[in-house]
């Protein structure tokens, strides 16, 4: 590697490793949680994440280095992150891109809000896509006469799919190529026969941790997320909600945003930035120069890659998460289509990163943007009292990560049992007999706060459930200079 590249991928470093959130995602105070307590180490849609995981923690506390759990596992996906983007410049080597087009396509990957959330975060998609890019680059490879490639590539994508579910989309998008282009026998076999590692695990995982066995469990355990009613459809609003977080899977598109800039208007400057950066990237003439005569194997491949992982996304309530792969993928496609103006592409690129720095990365690294620790104080101080909590499971997941144990004075929001299937009425009698024992009952569920998908979607059904209380300002604190409220319940 030259110097700029050297330069561009420590640059990226340096943002992942030492801007960590300091406002962990549910699922990242959940795995933490597993792997500082070694408690739930398999789970059904990320099978060995939280194994994995475990071990590295435990070889580096046999060093006797004690570090925190989730900030180690913070650390580790920063890593995993710049093993991430080399894997992603290797793949454009293979496919012919020049060294500048290859910097412009790193610079846009490594500053898309999707990447960097994950990389700065505890949570299991980054080990899953650097596997899939590693099956991806020894796929490639076999077609340019490198022995073995296929095997390895089966291997490794079926190991991807350990990590994390979504990536069987990957496995097959491999499958569909070589039955389309290969049309042997031997490639498919060589491709397909390591992926017997997958029921494998999944088998021996069941047989340890589960009393009851069988098929009936063992179908149950894999899909487990989806006996538990997880929502998936092809609704207009699964995608009106995929569409938009197409976008966001590039930049950051949040309401706290306006919050942030309120509270300082010096945060309007990154904003200044990003518009005079993105109108020296697109205004610049042949931003598409010419057409590619690529092979054509490797652009179906790319192509049936994006399809599948972005159509289950979207299937999956258009979920954000899910489409972490979606930047490479979609700059994939792109260069084995056309010759790519390489400034373009680092203007883009660096608008990106100023944006999604300035109104992502640097606030959760910096500011507080939720009112956990407000709310686990109060319950901590009301241990009799009754908590119904917006993000309840996020509060639970970081109270258990602390303190160790799991709060029994906290229940789900009106909008979150209603999401589950389960009953208002069931929530409604518990508030009733808590009332009528004296047991104060509070909620957070009425905060009108930035403007957030979850707030949107929830404000309706939680209003329309304590319109039958009265409710009183309890308590607050400040959020992004915001009043954030405790309400208390009563008949």
């Amino acid at each position: 590697m030259k110097a700029k590249d050297v330069l561009i991928l420590g640059l990226f470093f340096i943002i992942y490793l030492f801007f960590p959130s300091v406002n962990p995602t549910t699922d990242s105070w959940y795995y933490a949680s597993c792997v500082k307590y070694g408690s739930d180490l398999f789970s059904p849609h990320h099978l060995l994440y939280n194994a994995f995981m475990y071990g590295l923690f435990y070889l580096l506390e046999l060093t006797f280095i004690h570090v925190e759990a989730l900030s180690f596992m913070q650390a580790i996906n920063a890593v995993f992150a710049i093993l991430c983007l080399f894997l992603f410049r290797s793949l454009l080597q293979i496919i012919g891109a020049g060294i500048s087009q290859i910097r412009g396509c790193i610079l846009i990957a490594g500053a898309s809000f999707v990447f960097m959330r994950f990389a700065t975060d505890n949570e299991t998609y980054l080990l899953a896509l650097l596997l899939s890019l590693v099956a991806s680059y020894f796929f490639l490879s076999d077609q340019c006469k490198h022995r073995n490639g296929i095997l390895f590539s089966g291997l490794l994508a079926a190991l991807a799919c350990l990590f994390h579910q979504i990536h069987f989309f990957w496995w097959m998008g491999f499958f569909i190529t070589i039955i389309i282009y290969n049309k042997s026998l031997k490639a498919l076999l060589q491709f397909s026969l390591p992926a017997l590692i997958v029921p494998i695990a999944y088998y021996l995982v069941v047989k340890i941790q589960n009393d009851q066995s069988g098929t009936d469990a063992f179908i149950q355990f894999i899909f487990y997320e989806y006996f538990q009613g997880v929502s998936t459809s092809f609704s207009f609003e699964y995608l009106k909600l995929g569409a938009i977080n197409f976008i966001r899977s590039f930049v950051q598109l949040h309401g706290h945003i306006f919050l942030i800039v309120r509270s300082n208007w010096l945060f309007a400057l990154p904003a200044v930035l990003t518009l005079l950066f993105l109108f020296f990237g697109l205004s610049r003439k042949q931003i598409i120069k010419k057409k590619q005569t690529l092979n054509r194997e490797h652009r179906f491949l790319f192509i049936i890659l994006f399809i599948l992982q972005l159509a289950f996304a979207v299937y999956s309530f258009g979920n954000a998460e899910f489409m972490v792969m979606i930047p490479f993928l979609l700059l994939l496609i792109m260069r084995s289509m056309f010759q790519l103006n390489w400034k373009s592409l680092y203007w883009i690129g660096a608008a990106m990163l100023i944006w999604n720095f300035s109104y992502a990365i640097l606030p959760s690294n910096k500011m507080q943007l939720n009112a956990d620790d407000f709310l686990a104080a109060e319950m901590k101080k009301n241990k009799t009292d009754l908590f119904i909590i917006q993000n309840s499971q996020r509060l639970e997941n970081k109270m258990y990560y602390q303190l160790g144990i799991i709060p029994g004075n906290m229940l789900r929001s009106p909008f979150s049992y209603n999401e589950r299937g389960k009953s208002l009425t069931d929530l409604q009698n518990i508030i009733e007999q808590s009332l009528d024992k004296g047991v104060n009952v509070f909620t957070n569920c009425l905060n009108v706060g930035a403007l957030d998908r979850s707030l949107m979607l929830s404000a309706e059904i939680n209003k329309a459930f304590f319109s039958n209380y009265k409710i009183s300002k309890f308590d607050s604190t400040q959020v992004l200079n915001n009043s954030y409220f405790l309400f208390q319940i009563s008949k």
